[in-house]
């Protein structure tokens, strides 16, 4: 074991740290060892847990904000008949705050070019 970690710290450690774990290696007994292997192990699938968790959320907020382009975009569309194509496409780049002032405002909206404001953010 002693060895194997020595291995993995040699490749993430700079010189002086990987000196010092190494005296640390050297100077403990085999069930501190393995303790140590066990809270790696418990780190490791933390940090993938934690990683896990936050691409779902991103993914989550990508999705809400590609839900809500896509509402806004039937709505405009609805309310002016047709939405120029690169209208619709603008849209799609938007912030989520832009949309959502977009949101509030399209019952305001007498024509389509009105939406130039937000595009311009």
């Amino acid at each position: 074991m002693k060895a194997w970690l020595k291995s993995i710290m040699k490749l993430r450690l700079d010189g002086e740290s990987r000196i010092k774990a190494e005296e640390i290696l050297e100077k403990s007994s085999r069930r501190e060892v393995d303790s140590m292997v066990s809270n790696l192990g418990k780190t490791i699938d933390n940090i993938i847990k934690e990683g896990k968790m936050k691409g779902l959320e991103e993914d989550r907020k990508e999705g809400r904000k590609e839900g809500k382009s896509e509402l806004i975009i039937k709505m405009l569309s609805k309310k002016f008949n047709k939405l120029p194509e690169n209208y619709v496409h603008k849209i799609d780049d938007l912030s989520d705050e832009t949309l959502d002032k977009i949101a509030v405002d399209i019952f305001d909206m007498k024509r389509a070019e009105e939406l130039e404001r937000y595009f311009k953010n």
